[in-house]
């Protein structure tokens, strides 16, 4: 016998080259949700009729048969005289002959065709349907193999279930992963090619996120991302999907024009309002949402995803909340790159500086105090703007 360690296992699925959806793959999610328990708690009896004692039952009949009709033919028949006792045995073996042939053969016809169900079961299963299963007929040895069979389609069917959900979703929010993100826009690319539908990609980034998870700890962070994912759920609409890429970024893809899209992420901007709680503590957490319009803004899936991340980053700039793409390309986000690395280099060589506003009394017309402005002196770019450089100090 072959140690575990040393049997051969089956290779992984490997994707297609041209990133294409697997065809059988995605079958077999769709027919994935049967009920095995009936299969499985079905009991496994022995085998009543063995292969092993049907065959000499069938020829044993066919010899009782035989002679029956024999003792018949020689009794009602009128025969002149009776006939030689060997010619009556020939005859007696000819017609047991014919018998077990022709029982031999019904038997063989049976085990045949129950056989042909399981193979075209088992070649169902091949391509990822385990819908089908094999009727367990009578309690023999190809009834035994029938039962197993399909505990071996359910339990295969269940196992692969899993794996496709681990494979598709994110493990922490339960949200579609970048895999199953890229298969839905793809399939709604190619019915927009074939029918033009309006659709857009939105690219959502929490706003202070890496301060909570910092201040915070991971638990709370998890926390947070949890919950944004149980409210991006219940904000948009049923026909729209909410995917998470990794860290704090989530992604949508929304159906419906401009104006509906919109309509959405602001929707969403205010669902994000009230404060979320991790242990008695508040955690105020705002988004950034940068959207892409197909075919406005790309007619592939990796222009829109870029085109939707830059306009996230110009909606983080601006401190907008949302923004559509506006035909800038990567030098927002180039920009923004420089930007916050020339920052670290300015706080450390005095570039920050703190300017004083007095605040007046309007009616006594005195100074009453001083408001703090923050300002970056930059030795290129002149005087920075605070609009330009807070959010990334954020």
């Amino acid at each position: 016998m072959t140690p575990p360690s040393s049997r051969k296992r089956p290779p992984a699925h490997t994707p297609r080259a041209d990133g294409a959806p697997d065809r059988p793959r995605r079958r077999a999610s769709d027919r994935l949700d049967i009920d095995t328990a009936a299969a499985e708690s079905e009991p496994l009896n022995p085998a009543r009729f063995p292969l092993a004692m049907r065959l000499p039952m069938a020829g044993a009949a066919s010899i009782l048969l035989a002679n029956g009709l024999v003792a018949i033919l020689l009794t009602a028949l009128p025969l002149q005289g009776r006939p030689h006792p060997i010619l009556v045995i020939a005859f007696a073996a000819a017609l047991s002959l014919l018998l077990t042939v022709g029982l031999l053969s019904r038997i063989a016809a049976s085990l045949s065709a129950r056989l042909g169900e399981i193979v075209e079961v088992l070649g169902h299963s091949r391509i990822g349907d385990y819908s089908h299963r094999v009727e367990r007929g009578l309690g023999d040895d190809i009834g035994r193999v029938a039962h197993n069979v399909n505990l071996l389609l359910s339990s295969s069917a269940q196992r692969e279930k899993r794996v496709l959900e681990s494979a598709l979703s994110d493990p922490l929010t339960g949200l579609p992963n970048r895999t199953l993100l890229t298969e839905r826009l793809r399939h709604m690319l190619a019915l927009s090619k074939r029918q033009p539908t309006p659709f857009a990609i939105g690219v959502i980034d929490l706003d202070r996120f890496k301060f909570v998870n910092d201040t915070l700890g991971h638990a709370a962070g998890d926390t947070v991302l949890v919950e944004v994912a149980k409210r991006l759920r219940a904000t948009v609409r049923d026909s729209d999907t909410v995917a998470r890429l990794g860290g704090d970024e989530f992604v949508l893809l929304l159906t419906g024009g401009e104006a509906t899209v919109r309509e959405v992420a602001s929707r969403i901007i205010d669902a994000m309002q009230m404060p979320m709680v991790h242990l008695e503590q508040r955690i105020d957490i705002g988004l950034s949402i940068g959207i892409a319009l197909y075919p406005n803004h790309g007619a592939d899936d990796r222009t829109l995803l870029r085109h939707a991340d830059n306009a996230m980053y110009q909606a983080k700039r601006r401190r907008s909340g949302i923004e559509i793409f506006s035909g800038e390309t990567n030098e927002v986000r180039r920009s923004y790159l420089s930007m916050l690395g020339e920052l670290r280099k300015a706080l450390e060589s005095g570039q920050i500086l703190l300017e004083y506003q007095p605040k007046l009394d309007v009616a006594s017309g005195l100074i009453v105090g001083f408001e703090g402005l923050v300002r970056w002196k930059h030795p290129t770019r002149g005087m920075v703007q605070p609009s330009e450089f807070v959010p990334f100090s954020e």
